[in-house]
C-alpha cells in the first residue's frame, strides 16, 4: 500500500523550482539534469507502482476525452498546487493526487461568466445545483476564464460567474473510454440558463443579465488538469450598465427556477422564448432591436401557438384584463400595449422608433416580466380564453 506521505517533503522542496513542461530534450535527460530537489521528486514520482498511469506517453481518459501525462507533469501540478494561499500547499496536493488515484474520478466544472454583474456575498447555490460566485470562489477558475478571454469574451479580472460541478470516471485504456458518461454540455448550459433567466425576472428590468462563453475544466485538485478542457462559444451581450445583485435577488430567482424547470411543454417553452427576449430588451443594443425583442416576449406570452389575425386587439384586452382589476386601468392598459405594438410595428418595418415612445415600452415590459413570475409560480399560462371574458 502507499505511503503517500513520503510525497509531502518532496513536493514543499521542489516548489522552490519553476518546472516547465515542455520536453525539448528526451525526458530522461531533463530528469537528471533537473535540480536536486525537482529530480527527486521526479525519481519518487516514477518509483511508485500506484503513479505508473502518470508514465511518460501515458494517456488518460475523463469520459471519452483524453488527456496525456508524464512524470513531468504530475511534478508540475503538484508544485503549482503546493504554492498557491491556503488552504494549498504540498499535503494539499499529494491527498489530491492519493484521492484521484485511489478512486478514479475527476471532478469537472462548467463555467460561464456573467456580463457586467457585481456580486460582493458568499456563493450562492440555486436549487437546481447552479452556484452563483465571484471569481475567487470558482474551482479552477483561472483556466475558465483564460478559454473565455482566448475566444474573445471581454471579461473583468474579477468577474461574477455561474457553474455547476459534475463528476467522472477516469480510464486508462481507450477500449475502457464510456463516450456516453459526460454529463451533455447542452444540458449543463441549459440548467445554467435557467438561473440566468429566472435571475433576470428579479432584477431591473432595463438592465438583462447576460452569460458568456461557457466552459468545461477540471477541478484544481484533478493532477494535469489544463491539460483536459472544452468551451462552447455562446451568444455574447451585455447590459446597458453594470449592475450589483445581492442576495435576496438570488433567493426570488432560485424561487423561480425549480417551478420553472418542472413546467411541461409546451408552456415551457413558450415561457422561455419569452423570458429570454425580454431579457434581450435589456441589452446595450439600438432602441429598435430592444423594441423589437420586447415584441417577441409579448406575442410569446398573450398569444398561443397556432393562433393568428387581430394581434393588437387580442394582446391589448388580454394585457388588459389579465393584468388590471380597476375598469379604468384596464382601459389605460389596452391603449397603452396597443400603443406599444404599433411602435413595435413601426421598428419592425422602417427601422426606426420615436425616443419619446421608450417610457410606455419599459412600463409593458415592466408589468410583462411581472406577469411571467407570476405563471412560472402558478406554473402554467393563463387561459386566455377565460381571460378575454373576464374569467
Amino acid at each position: 500500500m502507499a505511503d503517500w506521505s513520503l510525497l509531502v517533503p518532496l513536493v514543499a522542496e521542489a516548489a522552490n523550482e519553476e518546472v516547465s513542461t515542455v520536453l525539448w530534450m528526451p525526458y530522461e535527460e531533463l530528469r537528471d539534469q533537473a535540480s536536486t530537489s525537482l529530480r527527486n521528486l521526479l525519481i519518487a514520482i516514477e518509483s511508485m507502482p500506484e503513479l505508473a498511469l502518470f508514465g511518460v506517453g501515458q494517456i488518460q481518459w475523463i469520459g471519452s476525452n483524453p488527456h496525456q501525462t508524464s512524470p513531468l507533469e504530475l511534478a508540475a501540478w503538484l508544485v503549482d498546487i503546493s504554492k498557491r494561499p491556503a488552504p494549498y500547499n504540498a499535503e494539499f496536493a499529494v491527498k489530491a493526487l492519493s484521492r484521484y488515484v485511489e478512486e478514479g474520478v475527476a471532478a469537472v466544472h462548467h463555467v460561464r461568466p456573467l456580463a457586467e454583474v457585481e456580486y460582493a456575498g458568499e456563493p450562492f447555490t440555486f436549487s437546481t445545483g447552479v452556484v452563483f460566485s465571484r471569481s475567487g470562489g470558482v474551482p479552477n477558475g483561472r483556466l475558465a476564464y483564460k478559454l473565455s478571454r482566448s475566444n474573445g469574451a471581454m471579461l473583468p479580472d474579477s468577474p461574477t460567474v455561474m457553474y455547476t460541478s459534475h463528476r467522472h470516471d477516469v480510464f486508462h485504456t481507450a477500449a475502457d473510454a464510456e463516450p456516453d458518461s459526460m454529463v451533455d454540455l447542452k444540458q449543463s448550459a441549459s440548467v445554467i440558463d435557467d438561473a440566468i433567466l429566472c435571475l433576470s425576472l428579479v432584477t431591473p428590468v432595463k438592465r438583462g443579465v447576460f452569460g458568456m462563453s461557457l466552459t468545461c475544466v477540471c477541478d484544481d485538485a484533478v493532477p494535469c488538469r489544463e491539460r483536459w478542457e472544452y468551451w462552447q462559444r455562446m451568444p455574447i451581450a451585455e447590459p446597458i450598465l453594470p449592475f450589483e445583485v445581492g442576495t435576496d435577488s438570488l433567493v426570488d430567482a432560485d424561487n423561480l427556477v425549480r417551478p420553472f424547470s418542472s413546467m411541461g411543454e409546451p408552456e415551457r417553452a413558450s415561457i422561455k422564448i419569452a423570458i429570454r427576449h425580454l431579457n434581450d430588451f435589456g441589452a446595450k443594443s439600438s432602441l429598435v432591436a430592444r423594441a423589437i425583442n420586447l415584441r417577441v416576449a409579448v406575442e410569446s406570452f398573450f398569444m398561443d401557438e397556432n393562433e393568428k389575425g387581430e394581434i393588437t386587439h387580442k394582446i391589448s384586452t388580454r394585457a388588459a384584463w389579465h393584468l388590471e382589476q380597476d375598469p379604468k386601468r384596464r382601459a389605460e392598459m389596452r391603449t397603452t400595449f396597443k400603443k406599444v405594438y404599433g411602435a413595435t410595428s413601426t421598428a419592425i418595418h422602417t427601422g426606426t422608433i420615436r425616443e419619446e415612445t421608450f417610457d410606455a415600452l419599459v412600463e409593458v415590459a415592466e408589468r410583462l416580466q411581472n406577469a411571467l413570475r407570476e405563471a412560472i409560480l402558478r406554473g402554467s399560462l393563463p387561459d386566455w380564453s377565460k381571460v378575454e371574458l373576464g374569467l
